[in-house]
């Protein structure tokens, strides 16, 4: 397959925390606690409910972007309280990510696309040791209307590219927010997961970005 671009999702496919994401929901729960009223064990079981009610519409694993809406907090409030967390306290520089990067960027243009917003995003780069700037061009969800997994983000880093669907790869760990839209707009796609999970909507399954350049090089 002939590939020119590589988008990138950002959290769970080029790092993960589990520290980093216990910290953003710890501040997300005082934010609701405070706006609400509701006491913790009832906003977990509202977070639940409606999480359940999404994956019956599809989505494997729902952007908390869109859950937060749903219980009275706005875009604004949530990213303000996202963008509180420090990520350089939970993440660390990681100089192989950065040389596989590099080397992506050697072959193939790389852009990114992420429901976090462009703060947070920055920050999370700077820990990780990585230049924004590697990434060309860095859509976040302080850039959009309407985040992933609407297809205008996708259209929109197309247009920025300004090349076809089909030469450029989306690079994610969620099948519904990822994958799916990006195969909708006619973008190639590649799954990064762990778990052995088998979906159509995968032209490439992969176990991190490790494997990915491995599997780009045979191609």
């Amino acid at each position: 397959m002939e590939i020119r671009a590589l988008v990138f999702d950002l959290e769970g496919t080029l790092y993960n925390s589990k520290e980093l994401a216990d910290e953003w929901r710890v501040q997300v729960f005082k934010l609701v606690r405070e706006k609400t009223g509701r006491s913790d064990e009832e906003i977990l079981k509202e977070f639940i409910k409606i999480t359940k009610e999404l994956e019956g519409k599809g989505f494997r694993r729902p952007p908390v972007s869109m859950i937060i809406e749903r219980v009275g907090i706005t875009r604004e409030e949530f990213y303000k309280a996202i963008e509180s967390v420090d990520p350089s306290k939970y993440l660390q520089p990681d100089s192989e990510l950065r040389k596989m990067l590099e080397y992506f960027k050697s072959k193939w243009r790389l852009a990114m696309l992420t429901n976090l917003s462009r703060k947070s995003t920055l920050d999370i780069l700077s820990a990780l040791g990585l230049d924004s700037d590697i990434f060309d061009p860095l859509i976040t969800a302080s850039e959009m209307e309407k985040g992933k997994p609407d297809p205008e983000p996708f259209r929109r880093i197309i247009k920025d590219l300004d090349l076809k669907p089909s030469s450029i790869m989306m690079v994610g760990d969620s099948i519904s927010s990822d994958l799916e839209p990006a195969r909708k707009v006619g973008m190639k796609t590649v799954l990064i997961s762990e778990k052995e999970i088998t979906t159509p909507l995968a032209d490439l399954k992969v176990k991190n970005i490790q494997e990915l350049m491995e599997k780009l090089e045979e191609s």
